[in-house]
């Protein structure tokens, strides 16, 4: 897991660079694992639920490449998909995504891709769409009063129906319920349910960083 995971942090770089994230691609040692703590948690839950899970090896048998997908309902998402620099361009990315995302995976299949061209060429390639794009909004924090008729009430993770309450609002929205996933997100952080005249209509899960 943990060398999946180096495989995954080096072979970011080069792209972020691409972007204009970092001004340098070169990764040490001791950075990689200052990155793999704050998200040990994340990484073991998807390891640990996944419903396809591949590495590769090179000649010498370390790790250069790591692609893993999870199975929610009737949808598959690809979660993890990524090929050292020094194996890319080798067909090694196209065996990865052949295993992990199969066309016949499901009647829905997802990814939520980068913005890097070579990235998104690929997985155009392997029969998905593009629908949307993504955009991430940060602000301080300050106070805000709004007119609502919402009731707001705080979540207890270790209250019985907790994850039936958040899935059921997910469900009536996407059709898809993910309680293996909701019942992690309650472990780890805080979560709110919205109830109109009493009725569920909505959630939101805070951060602890």
């Amino acid at each position: 897991m943990r060398a999946a995971f180096a495989v995954f942090r080096r072979s970011l770089m080069p792209m972020l660079q691409r972007l204009g994230f970092v001004e340098s691609s070169d990764l040490t040692d001791a950075q990689v694992e200052e990155a793999w703590a704050p998200r040990t948690q994340w990484i073991e839950h998807i390891w640990g639920t996944a419903a396809h899970n591949w590495v590769a090896e090179d000649e010498v048998g370390e790790l250069v490449g790591w692609a893993l997908s999870v199975q929610r309902g009737p949808l598959l998402e690809l979660c993890m998909f990524f090929v050292s620099p020094t194996a890319q361009s080798k067909g090694l990315g196209r065996a990865l995504l052949e295993r992990v995302f199969p066309i016949d995976g499901g009647p829905h299949r997802s990814i939520l891709a980068t913005q890097d061209p070579r990235a998104m060429s690929r997985y155009l390639r392997s029969g998905v769409r593009f629908i949307t794009s993504v955009v991430d909004f940060e602000a301080r924090p300050r106070p805000v009063s709004v007119d609502t008729d919402l009731a707001f009430e705080r979540l207890d993770a270790a209250a019985a129906g907790s994850v039936e309450l958040i899935s059921s609002v997910e469900e009536q929205l996407s059709g898809l319920r993910r309680d293996v996933d909701i019942a992690f997100l309650l472990s780890i952080r805080p979560a709110w349910i919205a109830r109109r005249e009493g009725v569920p209509v909505g959630f939101a899960f805070g951060y602890n960083g």
